[in-house]
């Protein structure tokens, strides 16, 4: 994906995206980075299915954020839960057509929905900003600061994520293609 098309999803997801508060537009700019970070990071923008596995398992990792099932069963529940966080998901998702369209895609089958995320990049970013809501910890500021938070609520002890491999691809794919520092 073009970093220049994927940036300013990042920021419409985080700015419109939220529980009951709107975020600052400090803390919408500080989400948005964590979102370039982690797709970056976890599939340098062009990768949409974790090696190793194919379309016929429902293992893995998928779509640009490389979703996992379980992280896109827990967003469903939420997004079920919580009427407000799924009317902004969807607007975010389809425009004004929103809330009844949101309500049959959160009908499909996870196998179905993996498959959406794997090439649908709107999705892909709404299920790893919905991903970082299950953590109560407030994301940080700094690019550092966010590969740590990246690593810890992201990325698995044993995912080959880390730190370091985070602040290189955010200088390597983000500003090396922006300028966003």
């Amino acid at each position: 994906m073009d970093v220049s098309v994927f940036l300013p999803l990042c920021k419409e997801c985080s700015k419109s995206v939220y529980h009951t508060t709107a975020p600052s537009p400090s803390y919408a700019e500080a989400a948005a980075f964590l979102l370039m970070g982690t797709g970056a990071t976890e599939s340098k923008l062009t990768f949409r299915r974790q090696g190793g596995y194919d379309f016929s398992s429902d293992g893995g990792a998928w779509g640009i954020m490389q979703t996992e099932k379980l992280s896109v069963e827990d967003n469903i529940s939420m997004l079920k839960s919580r009427p407000l966080l799924r009317q902004r998901s969807a607007m975010f998702i389809y425009g004004n057509a929103g809330d009844p369209q949101m309500k049959g895609l959160l009908e499909l089958d996870v196998s179905s929905m993996l498959r959406l995320i794997h090439s649908w990049d709107r999705l892909a970013i709404l299920m790893a900003r919905l991903h970082y809501f299950h953590r109560s910890q407030p994301i940080p500021f700094t690019i550092t600061q966010q590969a740590a938070y990246y690593k810890v609520h992201y990325n698995s002890i044993k995912g080959k994520g880390s730190v370091y491999k985070y602040l290189e691809d955010w200088k390597n794919i983000i500003e090396g293609n922006l300028n966003v520092q």
